[in-house]
């Protein structure tokens, strides 16, 4: 008995979906499958992408799709799950032929191609091996065949081959080859070699290297240029290990700093004695600097740093008695000219006050006479203006 299906109303069992179009007429009713036991629509796109829909006896409908792996076959029959439907039941009263397992056609192992195609390859090799073998070779008979002695290789032959092969040779005019000695010829020297003696040189030395701090130098990042480990910088420099991470603002209260000699060289760390005593001369004048403003209370700093320039250019003879007075270093002695000349003057400028003379008489066109400045800068400063005058008019 046929079973009349609305394509308008009914959908197909295995994606849910509206019948096509073309399935309403009666010829193309053949390519519909429907199902032996609920007479159930699968529509021919869901058939062609899984073959197995249409070899299900029950359908998976029936058997409510988990029910269909304990289902027995034709070929094995058996007894249902306890947990079946009761449908099963009365499915089991009969032969239930489930055709539904995977077939080899419905599955691609990976690597089946490939192995074919091996053994495909494998014959045609085969094949060739075998019309090469009847094939009769062109090759020339051995020593052994054509009943001759292989030449004999000499002690002097064998000498001079190893010879020639353990040392290089060059080509003169006449056609002639001659050992090369390379030891003659100047050639750059390898990586590991640059590596190796670099090692040397860090070994052999033990003197410290003095780097001189700029401004924008940290911790961390010396530790980096020069390959040395933080804390053994803070060690050697008697910095808290605290300058790494935490206050790296006490770097800079340090004018330069000892690495050990086991640090990568560095052209900073190279320094001629020139640049090395203009280098000490500048931390010389930012000390005596920072202590002359500290000592007096200076706010401008360019006083400070012209007190000291002062200092820094007198007499050798002086800065050399000072330094003996003092029993210090060069940064101490020039600090302390700069602190004799700044008191100096201002006790000239108090001086000057209790006369009645201020420095507004200087703004308005009245300075005092020459003859009433004492202050030993100042005169100081005439005299070598007067004296320069001299010489230009010679």
């Amino acid at each position: 008995m046929d079973v009349i299906i609305d394509p308008s109303t009914t959908l197909c069992l295995a994606c849910s979906a509206s019948l096509p179009p073309n399935l309403r007429s009666k010829t193309s009713q053949t390519k519909l499958h429907t199902t032996n036991c609920c007479k159930r629509p699968i529509c021919p796109s869901c058939i062609e992408s899984n073959p197995r829909l249409a070899r299900y006896d029950p359908c998976l409908m029936c058997l409510q799709g988990v029910d269909l792996v304990s289902a027995s076959s034709s070929r094995s029959p058996g007894m249902l799950s306890p947990r079946s439907p009761p449908l099963l039941g009365r499915l089991n009263e009969r032969s239930v032929n489930l055709n539904g397992a995977m077939r080899d056609e419905d599955a691609f192992i990976v690597g089946d191609e490939h192995s074919d195609d091996e053994e495909v390859d494998e014959e045609v090799i085969r094949d060739d091996v075998t019309s090469t073998d009847s094939i009769p070779s062109s090759a020339p008979p051995g020593y052994d065949e054509a009943g001759m002695q292989p030449p004999a290789i000499t002690d002097s032959a064998q000498h001079s081959s190893t010879s020639l092969a353990a040392e290089p040779v060059e080509r003169t005019t006449d056609d002639q080859w001659l050992p090369l000695d390379l030891s003659s010829m100047n050639l750059p020297p390898t990586p590991s070699e640059l590596d190796s003696f670099e090692a040397q040189e860090r070994k052999s030395r033990s003197a410290p290297y003095k780097y001189y701090l700029n401004k924008t130098d940290t911790l961390q990042g010396l530790s980096l240029r020069f390959a040395v480990d933080a804390r053994e910088i803070c060690k050697l420099n008697l910095l808290p290990t605290s300058t790494i991470r935490t206050t790296p603002h006490l770097l800079h209260t340090r004018a330069f700093l000892l690495l050990p000699p086991s640090a990568k060289p560095h052209p900073s760390l190279e320094l001629t004695k020139e640049e090395e005593a203009r280098r000490e001369e500048e931390i010389v004048r930012e000390r005596a600097e920072t202590r002359l403003q500290t000592l007096m209370k200076e706010v401008d700093w360019r006083v400070a740093k012209a007190y000291v320039a002062v200092a820094s250019i007198e007499d050798e003879a002086l800065v050399k008695l000072k330094l003996k007075e003092e029993g210090t270093s060069r940064a101490k002695g020039v600090t302390a000219l700069a602190l004799e000349r700044y008191l100096d003057d201002e006790e000239w400028e108090a001086r000057e006050r209790r006369l009645g003379r201020t420095p507004l008489d200087i703004t308005h066109g009245n300075p005092p006479s020459p003859f009433k400045i004492d202050s030993p800068s100042i005169s100081k400063l005439l005299a070598s203006e007067s004296g320069s005058r001299d010489r230009d008019r010679k």
